[in-house]
């Protein structure tokens, strides 16, 4: 099932820190196994670069944090990349991280105008596998 924030949790988590906006980021896709990113009406990933120059692609716990991060954020020249849609964790970590690990694109959690958490394709996928392992087993609910 998609998460959707109420107004408190999305004015809070919004000027978090990034170890809180990352937590945020794990329980929530960690409970309901989606998330937001850039995908192309084919469902390719679409991809930017930070301010380091690194290729990454950019990921939400929520439609509403990657909306705002498109409208609000300093990141103007990443515009052309606004083509937000869900995506099932599983099937991500299936169908997308041999590839982002073999091109060497990282994945940027959570990014607001303060930044993100970088992480490379790896180290992203045993991140989200620990935090599936707690929640077992799970049913597609759309």
């Amino acid at each position: 099932m998609i998460y959707e924030p109420n107004q408190k949790e999305f004015e809070a988590l919004i000027n978090a820190p990034i170890d809180k906006r990352v937590k945020h980021f794990q329980d929530r896709v960690g409970g309901h196994c989606y998330f937001w990113t850039n995908l192309d009406k084919d469902g390719n990933l679409l991809s930017g670069y930070d301010l380091n120059n690194n290729e990454c692609i950019s990921v939400w716990p929520a439609k509403a944090y990657a909306e705002w991060f498109w409208t609000k954020s300093h990141f103007k020249n990443l515009n052309n990349l606004k083509e937000l849609r869900p995506i099932e964790v599983h099937e991500f970590i299936d169908e997308y991280i041999d590839e982002l690990m073999k091109a060497n694109v990282y994945i940027l959690v959570f990014p607001t105008d303060e930044g993100g958490a970088l992480f490379d394709a790896e180290n992203f996928k045993n991140m989200m596998m620990e935090e599936l392992d707690k929640y077992g087993d799970y049913d597609e609910i759309n």
